[in-house]
């Protein structure tokens, strides 16, 4: 009964990937990859920047230092693994749910996390790079570099390695969208496929669609009428649809019950949502 539990609150969550047809014949070789082994994972050394080298930040951008970017193959290899391998965390989840299926899909949800955590180190001083040339009115740096990297980690999610376009540029223009959203009190959807809808700049924008803001417009009408209050609430603090993240454990506190009950409340508003949102 506790495997089916833990099986069906991973069904009801879902594992979003972005698929390609190289996943079902090819699998092994995809996750196989090691970015450490490869000699041409790495552009050339560059130099932080100068003007942050007395500000506050600058043992965080030095504790960076080691973190290099990524070639464009790389990249795409990295992104690949990790939807491959959540990709295969789906496909066990369509089975009948055992022990060892149950230890496999948690092994390669692992592996994907550990793939993304790669992507994010090395795209951290990108992150400090853009928000840096945000006006300071409102936060201090610090806290910028925290939103940006929050919503770097949402749009790795939702970035397409096999459109052809480098993250930096990708993550750029998300990072942009929501600056253009929090400058106007808007709520920073924090979903990976809606992070990059909006605005509508140019109808040709590769980043840009309309199938998206459909998507936005039925998330928003979802919330509204389908999802109770401590539902909305629950939703908003771990997924930071107001700009700050909440632990389960922390909700579980402020709310008086079990995190297992926290993850139930999320898993039901998601179904939803899901449900609505096509």
């Amino acid at each position: 009964m506790k495997i089916n539990n833990k099986v069906e609150q991973l069904r009801l969550i879902g594992v979003k990937y972005i698929d390609h047809p190289d996943f079902a014949k090819n699998a092994k070789a995809i996750v196989g990859y090691s970015l450490y082994d490869d000699p041409d994972a790495f552009e050339p050394h560059t130099k932080s920047s100068k003007d942050l080298s007395s500000s506050n930040v600058a043992p965080y951008l030095s504790s960076l230092r080691d973190y290099r970017v990524l070639t464009r193959q790389a990249e795409r290899r990295l992104f690949m693994k990790y939807n491959c391998l959540k990709y295969q965390a789906a496909c066990l989840l369509n089975l009948s749910p055992t022990t060892k299926r149950l230890k496999s899909i948690e092994s390669y949800l692992e592996s994907a996390l550990s793939v993304r955590n790669i992507i994010v180190t090395h795209n951290l001083r990108l992150v400090v790079s853009i928000v840096k040339k945000w006006p300071m009115s409102e936060k201090s740096l610090e806290e910028y570099i925290s939103d940006g990297n929050f919503w770097m980690i949402t749009a790795i999610d939702s970035f397409d390695a096999q459109r052809g376009f480098k993250f930096s540029t990708y993550l750029s223009r998300v990072l942009t969208v929501n600056s253009w959203r929090r400058k106007r009190n808007a709520i920073p959807i924090a979903n990976g496929e809606s992070v990059e809808c909006l605005p509508i700049t140019d109808d040709h924008d590769p980043f840009f669609d309309v199938e998206t803001l459909d998507s936005i417009t039925q998330l928003r009408e979802a919330i509204k009428s389908e999802l109770n209050g401590r539902e909305v609430e629950i939703l908003d603090k771990r997924f930071g649809l107001r700009g700050s993240v909440e632990t389960l454990d922390k909700i579980s506190t402020d709310y008086g019950i079990t995190i297992d009950r926290v993850r139930q409340i999320q898993a039901i508003a998601i179904k939803k949502l899901r449900s609505r949102v096509v």
